[in-house]
């Protein structure tokens, strides 16, 4: 019987590669986006390169956390920085680097324990079961984002 860590992990795991009930999931868009979109913004919000940035930094903070790190913060520059310009590198980078995060995320998770799920994160009011499912939502969040920025 699967315990809540692995319902978790495959839950990050769909969200992030498929087969996710909701559509495509993240890195499937992200294969979509067109060079031409990466610099993509509707009112003056992020452009699709800085929302993967700000994926990526996110899931850095859970790692962190997840790793005992509890100094680790994402603000100012570490959460959204601002992509102007970028080329073909640019845009492989922020994809293995979010690739990277993936894997360390669910390395991580093959040895949690289910115990760990109910510990208060380090300077957060919430513990690890929400944090979890938090950065699933956020990355779900972020992909209906560049999925419409993608189709603008």
């Amino acid at each position: 019987m699967m315990g809540e860590v692995s319902r978790i992990r495959e839950q990050i795991k769909g969200c992030y590669e498929g087969p996710a009930w909701h559509g495509p999931a993240l890195r499937k868009i992200l294969d979509q986006v067109s060079p031409g979109r990466r610099l993509q913004q509707l009112h003056n919000g992020n452009n699709i390169a800085e929302l993967v940035f700000h994926i990526t930094a996110w899931r850095l903070f859970v790692i962190k956390r997840l790793e005992g790190d509890g100094k680790y913060d994402v603000e100012g520059a570490t959460n959204f920085k601002a992509i102007k310009v970028l080329n073909e590198d640019g845009w492989r980078n922020l994809l293995v680097n979010l690739d990277h995060s993936q894997e360390r995320l669910l390395a991580l998770m093959n040895d949690l324990p289910e115990e760990k799920l109910k510990e208060q994160v380090a300077g957060r009011s919430y513990d690890f079961y929400f944090l979890l499912h938090g950065i699933i939502q956020h990355d779900l969040y972020h992909a209906g984002q560049i999925a419409l920025l993608n189709r603008s």
